[in-house]
């Protein structure tokens, strides 16, 4: 479907929507952007593959590595399929005492970068 959209989109405005986008919101929420028109989404859940993308998170957060904590969360924001992001997050604050993902991303990332990131998170949590 978001391809769809897209493609309408580029034969309107000549243009690509996820630049048309990025210029025209704040220069934190990019990111945020991004993660929204990825159209690299897996369509089928793997168990052990979402083990592994929590875990992934988990130790760079705790050996406070910000480069691969960035990287493994844009991979999961952008490549994991929606309906899977929520369990994705419980995992996380199971694996960290209590500490949810919006939590860890302000203490690593700062607060602008979580600022932006926090509406997403909240509506993949409520979703």
């Amino acid at each position: 479907m978001l391809d769809d959209v897209k493609k309408i989109y580029r034969a309107k405005y000549r243009a690509l929507l996820e630049d048309d986008l990025e210029e025209n919101v704040e220069k934190k929420f990019r990111p945020v952007v991004r993660v929204c028109v990825s159209d690299t989404r897996d369509d089928e859940v793997d168990e052990e593959q979402t083990y592994q993308d929590v875990r992934g998170l988990s130790e760079a957060y705790q050996e406070g590595d910000k480069d691969s904590f960035k990287l493994q969360l844009n991979h999961v924001l952008c490549c994991r399929s929606w309906g899977i992001l929520p369990d994705i997050m419980d995992m996380f604050e199971e694996m960290n005492e209590g500490r949810d993902l919006g939590h860890c991303v302000k203490r690593l990332l700062g607060k602008q970068t979580a600022e932006a990131f926090l509406p997403l998170c909240r509506i993949i949590t409520h979703s």
